[in-house]
């Protein structure tokens, strides 16, 4: 199998996206979206920028949408932040979030134990889908004030509604906040509630990854193959057959390498 490739025609998004999480750090968070087709590297940026958030301290809360039901992804990045931040007391706090305490004695209603077991309360009307979402926003909002937010989510053109609403007011309370929304979109991907994700994508800055050029396509294959005799060769063809997408050239080199035996390979490269 081909080895992982560096992170290649990236770098001006990427400093980009590490200037806002040193303003996020500092009080001034924000929210942003990657778009781009899939292939073209969204996911891989989203990864690199939550290693680049937890060198600045960070707690970083990073996701992908999976599932359609309601309020999963909100329940999912609710899960992360009590796992990685251990709050202590947020039944006390929150107790509209949670569906009932842990057995009795089982321990001590101040102890984060209690609260990570604890399952969050399921809606059975949109009122309650509504405050559930309202004291879920309170939640991340206090958490950001104890340590700064990463909140990354990958496929939000996937998203439940109700989700996409928690986004929508992180997204609002992140400039005057330690909260930054990282999002990443393929808009040309049906699914999820369009009209959940028109209001999300409103709120956020829009950074467009474009296809890689030849000579950044000749750097992602150089990355892993080597510096070997046919690269350029092998770049040029799989570039153009690619059409620049960082994905499909990579899906295209390893179909290459599937198909032919090891003295082939050397053959050919």
């Amino acid at each position: 199998y081909l080895v992982t490739p560096e992170l290649v025609g990236r770098d001006a998004l990427r400093e980009q996206l590490r200037r806002q999480l040193q303003l996020a750090c500092s009080g001034r968070g924000s929210a942003l979206c990657l778009q781009g087709e899939a292939g073209v590297g969204r996911s891989r940026l989203l990864d690199v920028c939550v290693l680049d958030a937890k060198t600045l301290g960070m707690a970083t809360l990073r996701a992908s949408v999976t599932s359609a039901e309601p309020l999963a992804t909100a329940f999912a990045l609710a899960d992360l932040l009590r796992e990685t931040l251990a709050l202590p007391g947020l039944q006390q706090m929150f107790p509209e979030l949670f569906d009932a305490a842990p057995p009795a004695g089982a321990l001590p209603a101040n102890d984060v134990r209690a609260d990570a077991r604890t399952p969050f309360k399921r809606p059975a009307s949109p009122a309650q889908e509504a405050a559930l979402v309202d004291a879920l926003a309170r939640l991340f909002s206090t958490a950001s004030k104890l340590h700064a937010l990463l909140v990354a989510v990958d496929d939000i053109q996937r998203i439940d509604a109700p989700s996409a609403a928690l986004l929508v007011q992180l997204a609002d309370r992140s400039p005057a906040s330690r909260i930054c929304v990282l999002l990443s979109a393929d808009p040309d991907s049906a699914g999820g509630s369009s009209l959940a994700l028109a209001a999300l994508t409103r709120r956020c800055q829009l950074l467009k990854l474009p296809a890689l050029t030849a000579q950044e396509t000749h750097a992602l294959l150089g990355s892993v193959f080597g510096d070997v005799a046919n690269l350029p060769l092998l770049a040029r063809e799989l570039h153009a057959l690619g059409q620049g997408n960082p994905g499909q050239s990579l899906a295209l080199a390893q179909h290459l390498i599937d198909g032919i035996d090891r003295d082939q390979i050397k053959t050919l490269l």
